[in-house]
Parts: structure tokens; sequence; C-alpha cells
């Protein structure tokens, strides 16, 4: 559904389940929007990898944001504090991902990646 949906709105989806996957897919495919899941399948938390993708140049950089179970004020404030752009808890409504993601005006490759555990 979530492929589907995105792939509507003219976005290429792209997934993967680990962060080093994540990371060489943002390196070479330099997607526009990063949604990433706190946990991922090799140990690495979505958090660190935010933080990975953040630490280039900011032009650079992709819109992420973070998608978790989790709704406590530290794990929200330091997904921001690593550099997420957006935060949803889930379950979350389609429909609010894709107000966000319609929301960034960018000129960058029309790909999403998607990171689940």
């Amino acid at each position: 559904m979530l492929t589907y949906t995105l792939g509507k709105l003219g976005f290429e989806v792209l997934s993967t389940t680990s962060g080093a996957g994540a990371l060489t897919v943002v390196r070479e495919k330099k997607p526009a929007v990063v949604l990433l899941d706190i946990g991922l399948s090799d140990g690495q938390t979505g958090l660190q990898v935010c933080e990975k993708i953040k630490a280039g140049k900011k032009e650079d950089a992709p819109y992420v944001i973070v998608a978790s179970g989790r709704k406590d004020k530290e794990t929200v404030d330091e997904a921001q504090q690593r550099g997420a752009n957006a935060y949803l808890v889930k379950p979350f409504r389609l429909s609010r991902l894709v107000d966000i993601i319609s929301s960034i005006h960018t000129t960058k490759n029309p790909f999403i990646l998607v990171l689940r555990p």
C-alpha cells in the first residue's frame, strides 16, 4: 500500500532493512526523502542512521522522516537532535505521510528510501 500510494505521487520507492544498506542507497541514489524506522536489522538504530545521513552537506541531505511506535518525548527530541525533519508515531495514517512528502519542495531525484525492520 505504501509503495503504491507513493508511486502514484511520482516517487520511486526503494527499500532496505539495514542501516548499512540505507547509507549505501543514500550515497548512490541521493533520495529526496528517507523514511526510517527506529529498529533496524543490523544493530544500528534508525536514529544513528539519521545522524550519519545528516552528517554531510546540509544542501545534499535528504528530508528524513522517522517513524516509530515510541512516542515518549525523549525519543522524539533525540530524533530531532540527530537531524530528523519529521517524526511519525505508529500506527500513522498514510494520508499524514503523503501530506508531509507532498509539502517538501525539492529538485532532487524523486526517490523515497524506506527502511523497515
